[in-house]
Parts: C-alpha cells; sequence; structure tokens
C-alpha cells in the first residue's frame, strides 16, 4: 500500500512540475512576442518616415523631372523591343532553314558536314597508309588521341 502512495506522489509531482514548466515557458514566449513586437513597431516607424521623405520629394520635383526619366525609360524599351524584333527575325530565318530539311534538301548539308569531319579525314589518312605519327603530325593532335579515334571507327 505504501508503494501505491509513493508512486501516486511521484506521478503528481511530474504532472504539477509539467504545468509549471509549460507556465515559464510562456511566459518567456509572451516576453519574446513583446520584443518582437517592438521591434516590428519600431521598423514600421523606420519606413513611415522614409514613406514621408520620398513623398516630399515627390511633391517637391518637377513634371519635367519625371518626362526625362519616362523618356529613358522609353529609349531602353525601345531597344529591348527592337533586339526581340531582331531575335524573331533570326527564328524566322532558322525556321526557313528547318522547312528546307522538311522537303528533302539535305545534300549541301552533309557535304558541309563531311568537310568538316575529321574523323573521316583522319581514317582516310590511315587508310591511305600514313603511319599514327604522321597523321598526328598533319592534324596536330597527339598520338593517342588519333590512336583513340582509329579504334572508335573499328
Amino acid at each position: 500500500m505504501a508503494y501505491l502512495f509513493i508512486v501516486l506522489g511521484l506521478i503528481l509531482v511530474i504532472f504539477t512540475f509539467k504545468y509549471a514548466w509549460r507556465q515559464a515557458l510562456g511566459r518567456e514566449m509572451a516576453q519574446g512576442q513583446q520584443k518582437a513586437v517592438k521591434e516590428i513597431r519600431d521598423r514600421l516607424d523606420i519606413l513611415e518616415r522614409e514613406q514621408a521623405a520620398l513623398n516630399n520629394r515627390l511633391s517637391d520635383s518637377t513634371p519635367q523631372e519625371y518626362g526625362k526619366s519616362s523618356q529613358e525609360q522609353l529609349s531602353v524599351l525601345s531597344e529591348i523591343l527592337l533586339n526581340f524584333e531582331r531575335k524573331l527575325d533570326n527564328l524566322g530565318e532558322q525556321e526557313v532553314k528547318s522547312k528546307t530539311f522538311e522537303n528533302g534538301d539535305f545534300s549541301s548539308h552533309f557535304k558541309d558536314a563531311e568537310k568538316r569531319n575529321l574523323f573521316n579525314d583522319i581514317k582516310r589518312a590511315y587508310a591511305s597508309g600514313k603511319s599514327i605519327t604522321e597523321i598526328a603530325q598533319e592534324f596536330e593532335k597527339g598520338k593517342g588521341e588519333i590512336e583513340l579515334i582509329l579504334n572508335l571507327q573499328k
């Protein structure tokens, strides 16, 4: 029976401590909230002063000053519009080129690709009997790179 009272007493102490702890935390939180509210009010006062200063500057300025800035903005916007139109023209040219691909006119593009294709040139040089060192000197590449290209072609 004594153990029952001891356990019951411990349970009451735990619940009481838990309740007291919550109240202490609540006071600390309330103090923290008060500090936060004070900081926000201070910031709001600063912003109101800045807004009043800006309103004074706006009321003191003349409409001609606005005209200058709006003219500058207009010139910047017109430049942006011109750049945008140029980009659209370039896209239109690319669309015309892509339409030639749709018609099946690939021959000129394949010829250009073959001229620029380094792999085929190296393969032809090797097939003609040149050594790897000679090919490396001709194409200004390393011997290992030439060997790699030739091994990839197999």
